[in-house]
């Protein structure tokens, strides 16, 4: 917890007269605020320190299960207990060139989003305007950026594992664990 603050203590000396009562009110108000900001970074501690422990008891009841050999239970409640594999992948800007490459060298360029833009500076609107109107003309919609939409790069990237193709995890920054899914009976 935040200690209070006296902002009395911040008044001036001689040069300009405050009664502190004036300040009062800013000085409590002040230290609510503190207050507050304090118990939100706790309560934000506290959901990071469950979340965590929900993923000890997910790898647990996944550790279980699979000494069990089992993939599904089904309980007489009608709750089911399941887990499957997932996989989260990410192309940042350190290894993009390196992952736009692989992608279009393995037949997959399709996954990336190819979009166009021309930054100009000021008083070149005219200048911009002209390349809009030409680029319409031509049938284009001016705007670039390559990417790979994330939701996407994951199906890709499980797929890909599945299948037993030789996928650089590296250059995917790929993240593979087992998730567990449970359904809760009628």
């Amino acid at each position: 917890m935040t200690e209070k603050v006296d902002f009395e203590n911040f008044l001036p000396e001689e040069e300009t007269k405050v009664e502190i009562s004036e300040v009062k009110d800013v000085s409590e108000a002040s230290n609510r605020f503190l207050q507050i900001e304090s118990e939100i970074l706790a309560l934000e501690n506290e959901v990071k320190r469950k979340k965590a422990e929900l993923q000890q008891m997910n790898d647990s009841i996944v550790q279980l299960m699979e000494q069990r050999g089992v993939k599904e239970i089904k309980l007489t409640s009608g709750d089911a207990i399941s887990y499957k594999p997932f996989y989260k992948a990410s192309i940042t800007k350190d290894n993009e060139t390196e992952a736009f490459a692989w992608l279009e060298k393995n037949n997959h360029s399709e996954l990336i989003k190819n979009i166009v833009s021309v930054r100009f500076g000021k008083g070149e609107n005219e200048t911009a305007n002209q390349l809009i109107n030409d680029l319409e003309q031509s049938g284009l919609a001016p705007d670039q950026k390559r990417k790979v939409e994330p939701m996407t790069l994951n199906a890709f990237v499980g797929e890909q594992i599945n299948k037993g193709s030789d996928l650089p995890l590296e250059t995917f920054k790929v993240f593979m664990g087992n998730k567990v899914k449970i359904k809760r009976g009628k």
